[in-house]
């Protein structure tokens, strides 16, 4: 793989041969296993830090944590890059127009390019059953577009903007929740004849994670603005939100991801030495909340962790 990879031009579709030759490898490996329902202990999470050497693989029930030997063809893809999966890849946002993608264990830089310039404030969203990625948003930016690996096409833009106002599914759409640089408390999903305006949501902060639900309501995770971080656990549903519980500790500036009945929180604020928690939000089978639990700590202060659900063995060495 390594090889094929050194041997391709740029543009992704010299890539592709590569690829898919490693992913029939991976999914005929016996430790690759497909698990409609999971237990914290089969779970392990890849996180992709902007220090790259600082990254690794993490059970979903804190009892290992391993470093992972990701390298960055050029300084700097990581850092403060969205990311969102696209036919099964792992696609990076980063400031500007730039796009890279995680080859076996390498961020690698690709040719094509976004249409607008990005910045850390930019949000993005696997979207069309992970065929494509919904990006939008910089600072004082309403405008989106989606990526389906290969080229970038405007999309309709919001009504209001939505910088580090998260990505996320409600009711089977794309929304996003409040401003950082405008400090609006908006809601608006993006429906086939464009963004329409849902119930505000109570608080006035931005920074927080988006996760959406299989029962159709969507989870709103901390959250950051002048005053701190927040704590709190938000769910919109039927169209009303309400105050679920709160995080062990503050989180905002993080990345989140949802697998079994579990969403996993990976933290990048606040800076304070022993808050840079992992948390797991714990559902039952009915998506009710359950709890919230500890299971790590980061070495430092992250900003927007990578994560991708993976082998226990990937990029270990």
């Amino acid at each position: 793989m390594d090889l094929c990879l050194k041997s391709s031009s740029p543009f992704l579709g010299n890539y592709d041969s590569c690829y898919e030759s490693f992913r029939e490898n991976v999914s005929s490996c016996p430790c690759v296993e497909d698990q409609t329902q999971k237990e914290p202990g089969d779970v392990s999470i890849l996180s992709i830090l902007h220090d790259v050497s600082q990254s690794y693989v993490m059970s979903g029930d804190g009892s290992s944590k391993i470093s992972a030997e990701i390298e960055e063809q050029k300084r700097g893809q990581v850092m403060f890059a969205k990311h969102a999966i696209i036919k099964e890849k792992l696609y990076l946002f980063g400031t500007g127009t730039k796009i890279a993608i995680l080859f076996e264990c390498s961020v690698i830089e690709i040719a094509e390019k976004l249409i607008y310039n990005r910045d850390e404030r930019a949000e993005a969203l696997s979207i069309t059953e992970g065929s494509q990625a919904l990006i939008c948003f910089s600072e004082n930016s309403n405008e989106c577009e989606i990526f389906d690996g290969r080229t970038s096409r405007r999309t309709l833009n919001s009504t209001f903007t939505h910088d580090l106002g998260g990505l996320g599914y409600y009711k089977g759409q794309p929304t996003s929740v409040g401003c950082q640089s405008t400090n609006n408390k908006k809601t608006e999903t993006l429906t086939a004849s464009g963004w329409t305006t849902l119930p505000d949501f109570p608080e006035n902060y931005a920074s927080h994670n988006l996760i959406g639900l299989k029962n159709g309501g969507m989870i709103l995770v901390g959250g950051y603005n002048a005053v701190g971080y927040f704590s709190r656990i938000w769910q919109l549903k039927d169209n009303r939100w309400t105050k679920l519980g709160d995080l062990q500790t503050a989180h905002g500036l993080g990345s989140a991801i949802f697998t079994g009945n579990s969403i996993y929180v990976f933290p990048g604020g606040p800076k304070t030495e022993n808050e840079h928690a992992i948390q797991r939000i714990d559902f039952t089978a009915g998506e009710d909340f359950l709890q919230t639990q500890i299971i790590g700590y980061h070495s430092g202060w992250y900003k927007y962790p990578i994560l991708l659900e993976t082998s226990a063995y990937y990029c270990r060495y």
